[in-house]
Order: C-alpha cells, then sequence, then structure tokens
C-alpha cells in the first residue's frame, strides 16, 4: 500500500480513541472481520493506539545483478537518493513535531539492533541495506550545522571567516558542551523509548516460529 494510505489507516485510529472499531484482517488466505478499540495514548494528546504497527508485507525479494559497471553505478546513485529523500524527510518531520503527533520516537542504540534484526529477518540481504542506509543517515546528521558535531565545527570557521577573527575559545566551548549535554538528553530518552517497546519485539522471537 502507499504511503498515504498507511497514514489514512494512522488517522482513523487516531481519531477513534475509546470507540469500538471494525476492521478487516487477512491471515494466509482469509479474512477476517474484527472489532478493536483504540486506546488513548498521553504521547498522542489523546490519540488512539493499537499497539502495534504497520510494516510491508513481503512475500519475494527480487535481487538485479547489474550488468555492468555504469549499471551499477546508477543504481548506487539511486538508492542513496533515495536513503537521503527519506532521511531528509524524516529530520523534517521531527523537527516540525509531527513525528510526535504521528506517534514515531527517536530510535537509540536498542531500536537500531531491533530493527536490524527485523531487516535481516526479512532478507538476507536486508542487513547489508540496513548498515548502508544507517552509515548514509550518521553521515547527514554529522553533517548539520550543530555545535559537537562536524557540521557545526564547519559552522563555527564560517563564522570566524566572515567576522575576520577568531571566536572566543570559552564561548566556543560552552556552546558545544550545552549541544553534547542536548544530545545526551536525546540519547537518553530514545534509549528508554526502545525499552519501552523491546518486550513486545522479544515476545514472539522467544515464542519462536
Amino acid at each position: 500500500q502507499s504511503q498515504s494510505a498507511v497514514d489514512g489507516a494512522v488517522g482513523v485510529v487516531r481519531r477513534r480513541a475509546d470507540m469500538a472499531t471494525k476492521v478487516q484482517v487477512q491471515r494466509g488466505e482469509r479474512l477476517l472481520d474484527l472489532t478493536v478499540t483504540p486506546t488513548p495514548s498521553s504521547k498522542l494528546n489523546g490519540g488512539g493506539t493499537l499497539g502495534i504497527r504497520l510494516a510491508a508485507n513481503v512475500e519475494r525479494v527480487d535481487h538485479n545483478k547489474p550488468e555492468d559497471l555504469a549499471s551499477l553505478v546508477a543504481a548506487s546513485n539511486k538508492e542513496f537518493a533515495r536513503v537521503f529523500r527519506d532521511t531528509a524527510s524524516g529530520l523534517t518531520t521531527f523537527v516540525t513535531g509531527r513525528a510526535a503527533q504521528s506517534g514515531e520516537t527517536l530510535a537509540g542504540p536498542v531500536g537500531m539492533i531491533r530493527m536490524g534484526a527485523e531487516a535481516a529477518a526479512a532478507d538476507s540481504g536486508g542487513l547489508l541495506s540496513f548498515a548502508a542506509a544507517l552509515s548514509i543517515n550518521l553521515a547527514i546528521i554529522n553533517a548539520l550545522p550543530l555545535p559537537a558535531l562536524d557540521g557545526g565545527q564547519l559552522l563555527f570557521v564560517l563564522i570566524e571567516i566572515i567576522r575576520r577573527k577568531p571566536m572566543d575559545i570559552r564561548v566556543q566551548e560552552s556552546i558545544t558542551a550545552g549541544a553534547i549535554l542536548v544530545l545526551i538528553l536525546l540519547s537518553a530518552t530514545a534509549t528508554f523509548d526502545d525499552f519501552t517497546v523491546l518486550p513486545n519485539f522479544l515476545h514472539p522471537v522467544l515464542q519462536g516460529p
């Protein structure tokens, strides 16, 4: 299904907190008519949640081998552009606050391990694709003009070029220290959120097929 269809389904659940809602679920060849009641969530300002996460229904994965070096470079550039767009879209969603409205949260180390395990389970090459996407994400984030990141250091250099004199080292250290504190708090918050959803991930793993 398209992303708009997914967003539409999520919107219906958000609006129907504490209201019985009929849904149709496909399990194998069977279609089941169920009635569910979304639970209000404080993280969503009272919006409803079902405690489930939408994921792709992968039946088959086709691997296309490039015919020559030119097609390999073209495919790599296409995939890089896609990951770059997805990363930029995710950052925009986070900065504008739409992530909180949709119930999305930052992923810490535990969350990244969980996503990597899910990618590896879906396809043998999924883990490599996940690692590549993670590397691109880290490169883009590191290039942001934020103190404590490489992009922030470049910003300090640019400011010094414009001012034609070096910045006060104490001011630079204070700004960097504050930025590091914010990053640590964000990391701690993301890790806490990871542990809140970890039982839902471990349960089917421990149960086995």
